[in-house]
């Protein structure tokens, strides 16, 4: 059960104690994306649009913990190559998603919800990423319109900020 990572974190430093890398306890992977690479992007808005990479873990049955180190040049490009030797970018973001089981939407069972995303040193306006291993989110092909659904809901503190909201289907092969 990973915890949240301090801004000096890098992707090798998160890799190595959370994700593949973990090799001594207290150490774990829960690591939720393909083995060989980061989860996905992030980005903070215009005007500087600094990009950044994401990591993924399981931080317990509940909730997500989601990491991105961001490289501070206007907009830039983050090195977002070999995780395990990773040691780019200039600080870093975490965020926790919580699952909420069931939902109250129709034909979505667990939504996960990213609180207080501006409430952030660095506040990211996109942060995307691959989830692939574990049971995270668990799907069934037994509903009428032979989707699978998921939907991710970002939610900003500040007035008049509305949350965003993410659904992806696929269908059922």
């Amino acid at each position: 059960m990973p915890a949240p990572f301090g801004s000096s974190t890098t992707v090798a430093q998160a890799w190595e104690r959370c994700g593949p890398g973990a090799d001594t306890a207290p150490e774990v992977n829960a690591y939720l994306s393909p083995a060989t690479a980061v989860s996905g992007r992030a980005s903070t808005a215009p005007a500087s649009n600094f990009n950044g990479c994401t990591l993924v873990f399981k931080k317990s049955a509940t909730s997500l913990l989601l990491f991105a180190r961001m490289t501070l040049v206007p907009n830039g490009t983050a090195n977002c190559a070999n995780p395990a030797t990773n040691g780019s970018g200039n600080t870093s973001v975490t965020l926790t998603g919580n699952l909420t089981n069931p939902t109250t939407v129709p034909d979505y069972k667990t939504t996960l919800t990213v609180p207080n995303i501006d409430q952030q040193a660095l506040p990211l306006d996109d942060f995307s990423a691959v989830v692939k291993r574990a049971a995270v989110f668990q799907a069934r092909c037994k509903d009428t319109n032979k989707l699978l659904n998921l939907r991710g809901t970002f939610v900003y503190s500040g007035t008049g900020e509305a949350p965003d909201t993410v659904n992806k289907t696929k269908a059922c092969t």
